[in-house]
C-alpha cells in the first residue's frame, strides 16, 4: 500500500470493492481545479436520510447552490423530481400511496390520484391555472383514447369537457362519443 500525506493528484480513481463514506453528509462531485466544482454531484444527507442527485452551476463549493434533481428518500420511500430551480414538482408520497405532478406534497397536486379509505372516495383531481377564464371555454377535459384499429380506428372515443358557463361562478360538464 501507499502512504500519502497531503492532496494526490491522479487522473483516474479505481476501487476493487467497496467504498464507506461514514459522515453526516457525503458529497461526490465534478471538480473544477482552482474554481469548486460545476457540474452534477452525488450526495448521501444522514440528517434526512435521504440520496440526492442532482447538479451545480456556480463554480463554488458552497453546498447551499446544489439543484436537486431526483432524491429518494430512504426511511419512508418516497421519491421527488424536481425542476430546474430545485423545487419539487413530481412527488411519490410512498406511505399514502399517492403521486403528485406539478408540486409536492401529492395532497395539493394539479394532478392527483389518492385511494379511497374509511368511505371515502378514490379522487381524481385536474387543475386548471388559467386565471382568466372566458365564457364557454373549455376548462378542462378527459379524453378516452384506444389504439384498436378492427372497428372505428384509433383515436379518442369519448370525452368529458367542464366549459364555463359564468366563469367563477357556473360550470357544465359535456359528454361526447
Amino acid at each position: 500500500g501507499t502512504t500519502t500525506v497531503g492532496t494526490a493528484t491522479m487522473d483516474g480513481l479505481t476501487v476493487d470493492g467497496g467504498a464507506d463514506a461514514s459522515t453526516s453528509y457525503t458529497r461526490f462531485t465534478e471538480h473544477s481545479s482552482g474554481y469548486g466544482f460545476n457540474g452534477a454531484y452525488v450526495s448521501y444527507k444522514g440528517s434526512s436520510n435521504e440520496l440526492i442527485f442532482g447538479r451545480h452551476n456556480t463554480f463554488d463549493s458552497n453546498t447551499a447552490n446544489d439543484i436537486p434533481v431526483i432524491s429518494f428518500a430512504r426511511s419512508t420511500g418516497d421519491i421527488s423530481f424536481y425542476n430546474d430551480s430545485g423545487s419539487a414538482k413530481f412527488f411519490w408520497d410512498a406511505s399514502a400511496e399517492n403521486l403528485g405532478v406539478g408540486t409536492a406534497p401529492a395532497s395539493t397536486a394539479k394532478l392527483h390520484i389518492s385511494s379511497g379509505v374509511n368511505d371515502t372516495p378514490t379522487t381524481l383531481r385536474i387543475e386548471n391555472s388559467d386565471n382568466t377564464i372566458e365564457t364557454n371555454q373549455e376548462v378542462n377535459a378527459i379524453e378516452f383514447y384506444t389504439k384498436d384499429a378492427s372497428a372505428s380506428g384509433t383515436g379518442v372515443s369519448a370525452k368529458i369537457v367542464q366549459y364555463a358557463v359564468n366563469p367563477g361562478n357556473q360550470y357544465g360538464l359535456t359528454f361526447s362519443t
